[in-house]
């Protein structure tokens, strides 16, 4: 596929299966949009769109994005 939206996807998987996954995704030219908790996934984005509630949100760089540590 040209397009693959991933929601929590890797949440039961262990970290190096979730790189794996992602990286064979990454290699094939596929854009990836995540919805995930786990900052590894930063790696194989270029992007974060944050959603602060209330209809606002904020779009970041993926390599300066920080998640919150709640």
């Amino acid at each position: 596929p040209r397009i693959v939206i991933l929601d929590e996807a890797t949440s039961a998987l262990d970290a190096a299966n979730e790189a794996a996954l992602y990286q064979r995704l990454k290699d094939s030219d596929t854009i990836l949009i995540s919805i995930a908790h786990r900052p590894a996934v930063l790696a194989y984005h270029t992007q974060v769109l944050q959603l602060k509630g209330d209809g606002a949100w904020a779009l970041h760089k993926a390599a300066d994005y920080q998640f919150d540590a709640d």
